[in-house]
């Protein structure tokens, strides 16, 4: 927890590539590569969580937003506000699944919090939330958080804008 909660941040030399966004297992691949005897750290287990454009993600979407109300017998322990890797992790369980074992979810505080950011697609404001990113500060300091602007936009390599349009 140290590594991706502050140890990335303190110390960005030791973790080479990751940010305070990248997974548990990315973590775990750095630190298990680094060998260090004092601190041993296992090879992460294969995983993937799906994105959208996936079918994967399709599937476990149809399941929060329909498959559990329609047919909550397939989906027991499971309801609409379930996390998505948990909606995957029991979609991966079915033989007929194209989904594969979900990555390890982020922890959220408690309460959690969910921010948000919306910025022109030009001028300073990109600079500005990639700096912020960089830092982990303003919304990036969030549990979830979401950015949109009036263009799809590559923020990170793991962060892209939600376009939203203009009247």
């Amino acid at each position: 927890k140290f590594a991706m909660n502050r140890g990335v941040i303190d110390h960005p030399e030791w973790y080479s590539g990751l940010t305070k966004f990248s997974t548990f297992e990315e973590f775990q691949s750095v630190i298990h590569q680094n060998d260090n005897p004092k601190h041993p750290c296992p090879k992460p287990c294969e995983c993937h969580t799906s994105v959208r454009g996936e079918d994967c993600f399709k599937h476990v979407a149809w399941v929060i937003r329909e498959g559990i109300e329609k047919q909550p017998t397939w989906y027991q322990g499971l309801n609409t506000r379930s996390r998505f890797e948990d909606v995957q992790k029991r979609l991966q369980e079915d033989t007929t699944t194209l989904c594969k074992a979900p990555c390890t979810k982020v922890e959220w505080g408690s309460p959690s919090l969910f921010c948000f950011s919306v910025f022109r697609s030009q001028g300073y404001e990109v600079d500005l939330v990639k700096s912020q990113v960089e830092k982990g500060a303003g919304i990036f300091e969030c549990d979830e958080f979401a950015v949109l602007s009036d263009q799809e936009l590559p923020i990170t390599k793991q962060i892209k804008t939600l376009r939203f349009l203009l009247p």
